[in-house]
C-alpha cells in the first residue's frame, strides 16, 4: 500500500472544517516556518464550510490548498457522550490518504502549535505512526500523524465512515478501529495534550525542555480566551500563554469578521467570486462556491442575473482539472435556482 505515494515529496498537513479554527490554522503554519521547517505545508478544506477570506488568508502562509469534500457521520450518538457535537464532520480527515501524490504526510491538527521542527518524522519507516492518547493510553490520539497516503487504507476507512463505524463517532475512534495495534508508537512529546482538569506536573517540569508540540484539544481553544494569556503558573495556563504571543505576532491579525450586509449582495458576491487565487484548480473551486451561494440573496437585478449567467459560464470553461464529482458537490445545491434564474433573465 505504501508503495503508492513512493517518489513523492514529504509535506505537513492540516485541515480546517470552518472560520473558527483559522487563527489555530495560522499559527500552526508560522510556528512550523519559524522553528526552521525545510518542508512544504498544506491544507485541506471543506468550501462549504470554510469562507473566501479564510482561504485568502490561508494561501498567504500554506503552500498547498486542497479542497476536499466533506465526510459527516450520521450516526453521532457516541460524539454526545463525549460532549463533543461539533466533531460531526471529523471524518473528513480521511481524505488525507487519498494525497498519493505525497511519500509521506505528517498530519497535525489546527489546534496544535510547534515548539520546533519535528522534521525527523518524515524518517519513520512505518506507514503509520501516532502518539498516545492522555485518556486512554492504549489507542493513539490522531492530532499528530505521520502516514503513507495510500488508497487501499483510503476506501476500507470510507467503508467504516459510511456505516458509521467509530467507538467515539469522530475520526479518532474510526482510526483506531482501523489500524488497531498496527502502529508505530511515537513520544508524547510530539504531541502534548494539556488538560485543565488534568495535569501530572512532575512530568511537565521534568519533560519541558524536550516539548516538541502542544496540542490544545477540547473545545476551549486558545484563540477563544483572547489575547491576554492566562494567570497562573501551571502547566496549561504557561501552555496557552506561550501560544498567545503567537497569534498577535502574525501581520495581519487573522480577519475573522464577515464581510459587511452591502457585500453579501449579489454585486459583493460577483466581486469576491472575481478574486485571483494561487493556483486555477483553486480559483475555479472558490469562484464556485461563491456562485453556488448567491441564490441567498434574492433581490436580484436583471443586470445581476445576467452576469451571474456569464460568470457561471466563463467558470465551468475554465475548470479542467476539477472532477465532475467536485463541481456538482457545490454546484448542486444551486440548479434549481440558477434554472430559475435563466428564466428570469429570459423575461
Amino acid at each position: 500500500m505504501a508503495a503508492q505515494g513512493a517518489g513523492g515529496e514529504h509535506v505537513y498537513a492540516t485541515l480546517l472544517l470552518s472560520d473558527s479554527y483559522l487563527p489555530g490554522a495560522l499559527v500552526l503554519a508560522h510556528s512550523l516556518r519559524d522553528a526552521g521547517t525545510h518542508h512544504k505545508l498544506a491544507v485541506l478544506v471543506t468550501l462549504d464550510s470554510v469562507s473566501a477570506n479564510s482561504i485568502t488568508q490561508l494561501q498567504s502562509v500554506y503552500d498547498y490548498v486542497f479542497p476536499v469534500p466533506r465526510i459527516r457521520n450520521d450516526n453521532p450518538a457516541n460524539l454526545y457522550l463525549m460532549n463533543r457535537g461539533d466533531l460531526h464532520s471529523a471524518f473528513t480527515k480521511i481524505n488525507l490518504w487519498k494525497l498519493t501524490q505525497f511519500s509521506k504526510i505528517v498530519y497535525i491538527d489546527a489546534d496544535v502549535v510547534a515548539y520546533r521542527a519535528v522534521d525527523e518524522l518524515f524518517n519513520t519507516p512505518h506507514p503509520f505512526a501516532a502518539a498516545p492518547d492522555i485518556g486512554w493510553p492504549d489507542l493513539f490520539n490522531t492530532g499528530v500523524m505521520v502516514l503513507t497516503p495510500n488508497m487501499g487504507d483510503f476506501y476500507a476507512m470510507i467503508a467504516m465512515a459510511e456505516r458509521g463505524i467509530s467507538f467515539d463517532g469522530a475520526d479518532q475512534g474510526l482510526i483506531n478501529m482501523h489500524f488497531g495495534n498496527q502502529y508505530h508508537r511515537l513520544s508524547f512529546t510530539y504531541n502534548v495534550t494539556p488538560s485543565a482538569h488534568y495535569q501530572y506536573v512532575p512530568a511537565y517540569r521534568h519533560f519541558q525542555s524536550s516539548i516538541n508540540m502542544v496540542h490544545f484539544i477540547g473545545s476551549n481553544k486558545p484563540w477563544f480566551t483572547g489575547r491576554d494569556a492566562p494567570q497562573g503558573n501551571d502547566p496549561f495556563n504557561e501552555m496557552i500563554g506561550r501560544w498567545s504571543p503567537l497569534l498577535t505576532s502574525l501581520s495581519p491579525l487573522p480577519n475573522m469578521s464577515n464581510t459587511s450586509p452591502r457585500e453579501n449582495g449579489t454585486l459583493g458576491q460577483l466581486k469576491r467570486s472575481l478574486q485571483p487565487a494561487n493556483s486555477a484548480t483553486m480559483g475555479g473551486m472558490m469562484r464556485l462556491k461563491n456562485i453556488s451561494t448567491i441564490h441567498r440573496n434574492r433581490n436580484h437585478t436583471k443586470a445581476g442575473l445576467q452576469a451571474l449567467a456569464q460568470l457561471i459560464t466563463s467558470n465551468l470553461s475554465q475548470l479542467p482539472a476539477i472532477s465532475l464529482g467536485n463541481i456538482m458537490s457545490i454546484m448542486l445545491p444551486s440548479i434549481n435556482t440558477i434554472k430559475r434564474l435563466r428564466m428570469r433573465i429570459s423575461m
